[in-house]
Order: structure tokens, then sequence, then C-alpha cells
């Protein structure tokens, strides 16, 4: 799968990946509806796999989600 098809498939999923799922940036941002550097600059939860290998857990981005979304 390429990175636009990677992108379609989050973009059109109505409802979030699994709880277990492991996301580029790049997903990330395409599920939350962000440019791909705001996920580093909102201080997402992610995982250093390596020197320039960065992934996000999908728990960790729903529990992130949690903490810092304002009352309604």
């Amino acid at each position: 799968m390429n990175k636009h098809a990677s992108h379609r498939l989050l973009a059109n999923s109505p409802e979030a990946p699994s709880p277990n799922a492991i996301l580029t940036s790049a997903q990330v941002a395409a599920w939350l509806q962000i440019h791909p550097r705001q996920v580093g600059r909102l201080g997402v939860p992610a995982c250093k796999m390596g020197h320039k290998t960065i992934r996000y857990l999908v728990k960790d981005v729903l529990a992130w989600i949690e903490n810092h979304t304002a009352a309604c």
C-alpha cells in the first residue's frame, strides 16, 4: 500500500483505527485532519523507533485526545 492509499484509507474511515494499530505521522494527521507537521508540534505521544522513525499507537493518540479535549 503506498502512502497515498493509506491516507485515503484513514481519511475515508468514519471510525478510529484499531486501538492496537501503529501509525505514521502522516496517517495520524489524516485521521485528525491536520497537517503532518502539526502532529509533532501538538505533542501527540510517539514511539521513537530509530533516528528518523517515529510511530504512534492509536490507543495513546486516543488517550491524548481525551486529555486535550475541552468539555463542550
